[in-house]
């Protein structure tokens, strides 16, 4: 019949996609791709943990003379307006609250103009190795976890530790004291990567 016809046409459709590749070689195909992919973003993160920036040592002990406190981190890329209008608000509404800017621009005239604001206002600073990475994404990523493990992870005197993104402006004044005492603060996703929840 012709609605026998219709069923059997969908079923047709739905065993292959647009390019003619049957659903199941797909799904084993991307399995495989992602697989890969994990592989590669792995060992791109390995290599570039293990890079050095010069003025990392310095920041460090820097940051451990300090009476114990909390510390915000933000990642520049290749924009110094946006950190300048940051730290103008950051030192307007979160003035007890220290901030590191952790620098991963690609090009060095923006490097160089960022690290002469955070010297001309008093604000932490440092340059991270040079990222390779093309992907905006997985670049910040590179950048957060390169900070975590070589610069954080190093810094007795942190008690508590904070991410802002450098195009996030404060427009009221802020503490971290104002907030309940928690390992961890943040807004738990109903998606999932790789089996494991996102935030």
């Amino acid at each position: 019949s012709h609605k026998s016809q219709e069923v059997d046409k969908i079923y047709k459709i739905q065993e292959f996609n647009e390019n003619g590749i049957g659903l199941v070689k797909q799904t084993a195909l991307r399995k495989g791709l992602y697989g890969l992919k994990a592989l590669r973003n792995f060992g791109i993160k390995s290599l570039y943990e293990a890079a050095e920036s010069s003025d990392t040592q310095a920041l460090i002990k820097q940051l451990n003379s300090r009476a114990p406190g909390p510390v915000f981190v933000a990642v520049a890329y290749n924009t110094p307006w946006t950190i300048e209008l940051l730290v103008n608000c950051w030192k307007k509404h979160c003035p007890e609250t220290p901030l590191l800017i952790v620098d991963n621009s690609k090009k060095d005239t923006s490097a160089r103009e960022i690290r002469k604001i955070c010297a001309r206002e008093d604000i932490d600073y440092l340059k991270l190795p040079h990222n390779r990475e093309w992907h905006p994404s997985r670049s910040h990523g590179l950048a957060l976890n390169w900070t975590w493990k070589n610069l954080i992870c190093k810094i007795e005197t942190i008690n508590s530790i904070g991410f802002i993104d450098h195009d996030c402006y404060p427009i009221r004044s802020w503490s971290p004291a104002q907030m309940p005492p928690m390992v961890a603060y943040g807004v738990e996703s109903p998606g999932w990567i790789m089996d494991q929840k996102t935030w």
